[in-house]
């Protein structure tokens, strides 16, 4: 037929069951694959088993938990502050987290934290330090009051606990504005010792405005003592 190709033929493999296989006896074709040899009984090495696979996927999962654990301890402990050092702590710092700070009207009471409030009023206020005690008084005194006979007054109503009271001074100090006493004495309190002062200001400029602090220590409470001498002191000097 004019211009017409002869009819191809495509080239197809024999069927499976007629094709050799590769290294079969008798046989030397070769179908281009090799066959793996299949692994020996053998024994397994050390660390190539399932079991120590097993141990690596564990081992791998305790390490990210632990990893995890740290990361939020951390976390947590980050916004924490630094507890602050009680050595580091002044008795005469103003902002010492150890002092507290109590308004007596409108005049400040500065104590250290061993010293718990007992009672108070608007114009009294009582602090503890176990059986210790200190008062501190803001009121007005009149015209016809005297510091020193304030401060026997007020000893007698805020240190009446201590028995067999034996006075061992007193003192007092006069100026144009101010007139300032101080009562000390001894006594017992459930049959200990302790001192007993009572300290009265008073301003005449200022209606008479007076401060009074009446403390009643253990002899033995040496550092109570010393705070006690401490608020007294600050007490007063806001007055004048």
């Amino acid at each position: 037929m004019t211009g017409s190709h002869p009819p191809s033929y495509e080239n197809y493999p024999p069927p499976t069951a007629d094709r050799p296989i590769a290294d079969e006896p008798g046989t030397g074709g070769s179908s281009g694959w090799t066959p793996t040899p299949a692994p020996s009984g053998g024994s397994l090495q050390p660390g190539s088993g399932p079991q120590s696979s097993r141990r690596t996927v564990l081992t791998a999962a305790g390490l990210v938990v632990a990893g995890v654990v740290a990361v939020t301890i951390f976390a947590n402990n980050a916004g924490e502050p630094d507890e602050p050092d009680p050595m580091e702590s002044s008795i005469d710092d103003p902002d010492d987290p150890d002092e507290r700070i109590y308004d007596l009207d409108g005049y400040q009471v500065v104590a250290d934290s061993d010293w718990q409030v007992r009672s108070s009023t608007p114009h009294r206020l009582v602090l503890a330090n176990g059986p210790s005690l200190v008062t501190f008084l803001a009121y007005q005194a009149g015209q016809d009051a005297a510091a020193l006979d304030e401060a026997r007054q007020q000893l007698k109503r805020y240190a009446a606990e201590a028995r067999t009271f034996k006075q061992v001074s007193d003192n007092s100090e006069e100026s144009d504005d101010l007139e300032t006493a101080e009562l000390i004495g001894t006594g017992t309190v459930d049959g200990k010792p302790v001192d007993v002062v009572s300290s009265v200001r008073i301003a005449y400029s200022d209606d008479y405005q007076a401060l009074a602090v009446v403390s009643v220590v253990l002899k033995s409470m040496t550092v109570a003592a010393r705070q006690a001498k401490q608020m007294r002191e600050d007490f007063l000097d806001q007055l004048g």
